[in-house]
């Protein structure tokens, strides 16, 4: 052979071997992708090329129930499918890697039959925007170092030469080392079969525009940052150790996870921290499915560090219209609990109990929404709602907060409604310091047949409900003034009751606007009012803002009967234009008034156009009676023009006033006004052109109906500066009667009277 044919003959080889290696990078990219270590011994896991982007992987060593395999790279690329071959009698795949890189996955993760699918990679797990699943089984994402069994064998992927294969067929847990890699999310689209498990369990985890779905089924996501085990329930939730730092979690740019299906569907988050911003979590029953034994599953959050909720995010548990079953919890646990501008629902449209909704914070829970336009009845306002929608004949859930400080704020609230059939749930707040404050609300209604809930807060150092506003734009109509309402809503004719509201604490503020109601427009009886301050009450108005009030009142047509109001303190005080009000305007008689405070009650300064008032009113047209007001005390004062009156202009009897002081009785002074006053002895007192508001105790009958009695029971009793104690009748109806007990009595410039103009004097 001559030297220019030998040149000529290596040149073809070389030519050969190049277009050979471009060759294999074009018939097999995926391959160079997945990659097989050689820890397996004579089973390795095979990767076998079904076509250009379909990929098998085979072999691996089989121990009873479960098929290992072991990878030094695993990543699949756009438009790639790689699916696992499941033989005959294998319910659980176990893959592993070795290597020090994390998985990419951008393409399709599947399994040829029904085993569940174990992924485990400590450096990290990714999947991207076309990442999707396709296994009939459950899946378990992680970056533990190794999956754990009883016998104390275990497969892991930093110590891959370890001998020990495994002879027990269930795995019990996930061991991770110190600063497990994290699972990262971006814009994927996972998902498993109606009830399997999609479990996540990394380092930090986090949800990018992605969608994670198990109907019916569970998804876990859970966070691990020191070395620990992590067990596993039966592949339906995980376990974490106590006193180990969680990782963090969050769920970004419209994540959503949903387990909605016939049924079943838990969600469990466990974290250190976990952000919910423009995302969202749903459970619950699919419209028309489910069955008479059917429960809808559970929302379990457990963060130890802190929960943000942000941005319109929204955490549901709801039973759809025509749905059959019974609804799930939520159920909330972390340190700090913050809500912006989200909401947390349990709901029911169908005939089955919407589940409670349970949030517990350790140190801080707080509920912020921004300046909205909301209705009266709440809607608009965001923050935690469990619902009965219209036509339900299921009750609403129970909502219960628990923590030492809560704070509501800006047009937020807490809502236990009714719609429907159904009643209510009860909504209960158990504090040291509660807040509410900026237009913020806690509410409980009924619009239909269904009662309202009941709500009961309970607060060992003390409650402040304040309508003071911050910033301007809160002034924006319609905005309503807050405060704690269950009542009845407007238009309704149907019987549903309202719910009561009951305060237990040491020191209690309304003020600046802000209202406590239990108010029934509709047929069914409007709730009591009760509350207990060991130390002190006080109701304050604002010159600036509407009228302080504590009111329970059966509205204009409204026929429903209206609650008891009773307030139990040391000092009560109520000042600067403040009210405290029960009444009737519609065909239902009025609630009854009792005061107790032990040392004294207070009466004192004025708002712009109204003096402050403690009152039992009738209203024009009415004709129901009034309710009765029962005042007990050691000292009793009123001044600058402050009023206790039982007045009644409609056709009904007006209630009657009884005041025991058994130290002293003290009125004093006067309040006169330029401006009109829809106040309704005010025409009584008219001086030189201006309304007078003398202090005093009024019965007192404007209307055809009868006055009330008076009754004074105290050991001294000062009336002075144009002070007034009177019971008149102003038309046809009668006056009451007026007695005084006492030891001492003195008048200055004041008066004594009993007065009617055409029926009987008192």
């Amino acid at each position: 052979m001559s030297r220019n044919q030998l040149i000529t003959l290596l040149s073809l080889t070389k030519l050969k071997l190049v277009l050979l290696y471009f060759s294999s990078l074009i018939i097999s990219p995926a391959s160079a992708q997945i990659t097989p270590d050689t820890t397996l011994d004579n089973s390795p896991s095979k990767v076998n090329s079904q076509s250009l982007n379909n990929l098998l992987i085979e072999g691996g060593v089989k121990n009873q129930s479960n098929l290992f395999h072991s990878f030094q790279e695993f990543n699949i690329n756009k438009g790639q499918q790689v699916f696992f071959a499941n033989p005959q009698g294998i319910s659980n795949i176990i893959t592993r890697i070795t290597g020090n890189n994390p998985s990419n996955i951008n393409g399709v993760l599947g399994v040829n039959g029904f085993a569940n699918l174990f992924f485990l990679n400590p450096n990290g797990i990714i999947f991207g925007k076309d990442a999707r699943l396709n296994v009939n089984g459950s899946f378990i994402g992680s970056t533990a170092e190794s999956i754990n069994f009883s016998d104390g064998s275990f497969f892991s992927a930093i110590e891959p030469n370890n001998p020990a294969l495994l002879k027990i067929n269930v795995p019990l847990g996930l061991q991770y080392g110190n600063n497990p890699a994290a699972i990262q999310l971006k814009q994927a689209n996972l998902q498993v079969k109606p009830g399997k498990t999609l479990g996540l369990i990394g380092g930090n985890v986090s949800l990018d525009n992605t969608i994670l779905k198990a109907p019916g089924g569970t998804i876990q996501l859970g966070g691990l940052l020191d070395s620990g085990i992590v067990n596993l329930n039966n592949f339906k939730s995980f376990s974490f150790p106590q006193n180990i730092k969680l990782g963090d979690i969050s769920l970004t740019n419209k994540s959503n996870i949903e387990v909605i299906a016939d049924g079943g569907g838990d969600i469990f988050v466990d974290a250190n921290n976990f952000d919910l911003d423009n995302s969202n979590i749903r459970a619950g029953i699919r419209k028309g499915l489910g069955n008479k034994d059917a429960v809808a599953g559970n929302i379990d959050i457990n963060a130890r560090g802190d929960i943000n909720l942000n941005n319109n995010s929204n955490i549901n548990n709801i039973l759809e219209p025509d749905s059959i079953g019974e609804g799930g919890k939520i159920d909330i646990r972390t340190n700090n609990f913050f809500l912006k501008d989200a909401n947390i629902l349990t709901d029911t449209e169908s005939s089955g109990n919407a589940g409670d909704l349970i949030v517990t914070a350790e140190n801080k829970f707080e509920i912020i929404s921004s300046p909205v336009n909301i209705s009266l009845g709440g809607e608009g306002r965001k923050g935690l709602s469990s619902k009965t929608e219209e036509e339900a004949t299921g009750n609403g859930g129970n909502i219960i907060v628990e923590s030492p400080e809560i704070t509501i704020s800006g047009i937020g609230g807490i809502d236990s409604s009714t719609k429907g059939f159904g009643d209510g749930g009860t909504v209960t707040i158990l504090t040291d310091r509660l807040n509410i404050i900026e237009g913020a609300a806690v509410l409980s209604n009924t619009r239909s047949s269904g009662n309202a809930g009941e709500i009961f807060i309970q607060a060992s150092e003390f409650i402040e409900i304040s309508n003071k506003l911050s910033d301007t734009r809160f002034n924006l109509p319609p905005r309503p003034p807050g405060g704690i309402i269950a009542d009845i809503r407007r238009g309704n004719t149907e019987d549903g009751s309202g719910g009561k509201i009951t305060l237990e604490t040491a020191r209690f503020t309304l003020r600046d606007g802000a209202f406590i109601t239990t108010d029934t427009k509709g047929r069914g009886d409007g709730g009591n009012i009760t509350i207990k301050a060991t130390e002190l009450v006080e109701v304050i108005g604002h010159r600036n803002s509407p009228n302080t009030q504590i009111v329970t009142e059966v509205r204009n047509r409204a026929s429903g009967k209206g609650g008891n109001l009773l307030i139990e303190t040391k000092n009560l005080v109520v000042a600067n234009g403040a009210t405290i009000n029960v009444g009737t305007s519609g065909s239902g008689d009025s609630g009854n008034l009792h005061l107790k405070a032990t040392e004294s009650i207070i009466l004192q300064g004025t708002s712009d156009n109204s003096p402050s008032n403690i009152i039992a009113q009738v209203g024009q047209d009415s004709n129901a009676n009034g309710g009765n007001i029962t005042i007990e005390t050691k000292n009793l004062n009123i001044q600058d023009g402050n009023q206790i009156s039982a007045s009644n202009l409609g056709r009904g009897n007006s209630g009657n006033i009884s005041i025991k002081a058994t130290e002293a009785l003290n009125i004093n002074g006067n309040f006169s006004t330029t401006e009109s006053s829809d106040r309704l002895v005010a025409e009584s007192f008219q001086d030189d052109n201006n309304f007078l508001f003398p202090s005093g105790i009024f019965s007192s009958s404007p209307g055809i109906g009868n006055a009330g009695d008076l009754n004074i029971e105290t050991d001294k009793l000062n009336l002075e500066n144009k002070a007034q104690i009177s019971v008149s009748s102003q038309q046809q109806g009668a006056a009451g009667n007026l007695t005084i007990q006492g030891n001492q009595i003195f008048i200055d410039n004041a008066s004594i009277t009993a007065d009617t103009v055409a029926g009987d004097k008192g």
